[in-house]
């Protein structure tokens, strides 16, 4: 990793080489044998956090991962901030489109790149080294620090351990550094997220596989489950399926404002995302604004028949699909399941002869409700944005996201707080995606934010 770049000669050596060391570890959730490399990884910032003078605790059983709590600070103080991050990370394929190796910290022209990086191994320990190691030993706030280890596979057993520890876990607010903004030089505060709902088909057409010279006459697998999933969509790029849009919350004022600004900024947002052009499936919002404001339903993957190299000239008897639902506020999410699942039998192909669906347990959307948002979190909430501000020398920009964070929606469900999310990760990170990346500048920026944000305490 070279230091030419003056950024990044700037930050502390301690800092890098922490980062670097998460970077390293391989921690997929969704992969089994990764168990435990996740584990070390939650020991490493376990031995972090008591290096800062928290007292730490990992606690198993919870999820692919152990959950990492730990605190510091009077538990009578007149204000706590709890500050949740994940330090598991997506599968890194394919991997002949990374740069480098995604599991090694790297630097080119001003950026890092690794998996982990910007999705949420890099900003949850910047946010980490800001408000726990330059902890001033006199402050009156009561921090407490929450990691999971399974928010890449849907947080599986986490509200559990949210009901479980409800009195520990106690905040005026929940501290996310884990959304996204519009580009390098403009933050967010992310006032709503969409939820999710997970769902597989796999069908059978037949008991095996036959020589494709009986083509014609048999049914083949891949091409109804094609059929069937086409049928999920309009020809506009609607979700076709009865009632979808119910209930689905109209956005502000300023939300439509900020995302006329973003269109005047930026009049070619395509090309943030690499892509020719936006489909506009609901002409009265811009097509930038839909992914946060309107739910959706995309495929991941289609698996049948022969996928190696050359051909395999056969007819499949079997295939499956991966979809989700992205979820807004206002619909109800197990509504929605059902809805799709009945749409699914009831437009299967008279050929199928079996068909499983499997769906996920739904994620809550969620929404800031400024009615009812306690005064120290509003407080906390226009110190954030006061701190992106000045570091940034732009006003974040306050917008609904189409990603999901299913445990915000948990905060404030089980725990009764509300989250402030920092968004300070552009599309052109490619989060998920090969050559995942965070620019060092806008690094330095929101570490700057961040230790700004700190003289609250």
């Amino acid at each position: 990793m070279g230091l030419a770049n003056e950024a990044l000669r700037s930050m502390e050596r301690d800092f890098l080489e922490l980062l670097g060391r998460l970077i390293a570890l391989r921690s997929i959730s969704a992969e089994p044998t990764c168990a435990p490399i996740l584990a070390e990884t939650a020991e490493v910032l376990r031995q972090f956090l008591i290096g800062c003078g928290f007292s730490a605790s990992l606690h198993e059983n919870y999820g692919p991962g152990p959950i990492l709590t730990a605190e510091c600070g009077p538990r009578d103080a007149p204000l706590s901030v709890l500050l949740y991050g994940h330090y598991d990370v997506q599968p890194p394929e394919p991997m002949d489109l990374w740069r480098a190796e995604p599991f090694a910290l790297q630097e080119f022209d001003g950026t890092f790149y690794g998996r982990g990086i910007a999705d949420d191994k890099g900003p949850m320990l910047l946010m980490l080294w800001e408000l726990c190691k330059m902890r001033p030993n006199s402050s009156p706030v009561r921090t407490v620090v929450l990691l999971e280890g399974g928010e890449e596979v849907g947080s599986p057993g986490f509200a559990d351990f949210l009901r479980a520890q409800r009195s520990q876990l106690a905040a005026n607010a929940t501290l996310i550094v884990d959304s996204g903004c519009p580009d390098n030089g403009i933050p967010a505060l992310t006032t709503g997220l969409r939820g999710i709902i997970s769902f597989e088909i796999h069908l059978r057409t037949g008991e095996r596989e036959l020589h494709s010279g009986f083509g014609g006459c048999i049914p083949n697998a891949v091409q109804e489950l094609v059929k069937l999933c086409g049928r999920l969509h309009e020809e506009s790029g609607r979700v076709a399926v009865p009632n979808f849009y119910e209930n689905v919350a109209m956005p502000s004022g300023e939300e439509l404002a900020a995302f006329r600004s973003e269109q005047e900024r930026d009049p070619i947002p395509q090309k943030a995302f690499a892509v020719t052009y936006l489909r506009n499936i609901f002409p009265p919002l811009l097509p930038r604004s839909v992914h946060a404001l309107l739910p959706s339903l995309e495929f991941h993957g289609i698996s049948g028949g022969y996928q190696g190299p050359g051909n395999k000239n056969i007819i499949p008897a079997e295939a499956s699909a991966k979809f989700s639902i992205r979820l807004v506020p206002n619909q109800d999410p197990e509504f929605v399941r059902d809805a799709v699942e009945k749409f699914l039998r009831k437009n299967v192909p008279p050929h199928v002869s079996e068909m499983s669906v499997h769906a996920s347990t739904p994620s809550q959307s969620y929404a800031i409700d400024w009615t009812s948002a306690s005064p120290a979190y509003i407080t906390l909430f226009r110190a954030m944005e006061v701190s992106l501000q000045e570091s940034f020398s732009a006003k974040p920009l306050h917008l609904r996201e189409g990603g999901s964070i299913g445990v915000v929606g948990a905060f404030k469900e089980i725990l009764g707080i509300d989250s402030i999310l920092v968004g300070v990760v552009p599309p052109s990170s490619n989060i998920h995606g090969p050559n995942e990346n965070w620019q060092i500048d806008t690094m330095k920026k929101a570490q700057r934010a961040l230790a700004s944000f700190r003289e609250i305490f």
